[in-house]
């Protein structure tokens, strides 16, 4: 991974970026709670779908993905041309000692 860094030193950027790492954070904690209360209430309903007066809970399948790398007539096709626009995603991580190793060596470039 090699990603170009520029060092900002704006207050109104860092106060914004501790609010989105905040939120994150709690984010990661709800949904921790959410996946035990799902998993009580799929035990209270059996594993069944099902509703009360006031809630509906049910299930829904999704199917999975496929794994191409497994399709022997693929491995020598080049299948860039079917590939979907690139996606851009954005992260924010709290810089600990191990991040600021990571920071000064190899891992980002600056």
């Amino acid at each position: 991974m090699n990603i170009s860094l520029f060092e900002i030193r704006d207050k109104q950027w860092e106060k914004v970026a501790q609010e989105l790492h905040k939120i994150k954070e709690q984010r990661r904690y709800l949904q921790g709670i959410e996946l035990k209360l799902t998993s009580k209430l799929k035990a209270f309903s059996e594993y069944k779908s099902c509703r009360s007066s006031n809630f509906v809970f049910y299930s829904i399948e999704q199917k999975g993905s496929i794994d191409y790398k497994l399709i022997p007539e693929l491995k020598n096709l080049n299948l860039e041309q079917y590939r979907k626009k690139v996606k851009y995603g954005w992260h924010i991580k709290k810089i600990t000692p191990k991040l600021k190793g990571e920071l000064d060596g190899e891992l980002f470039n600056q």
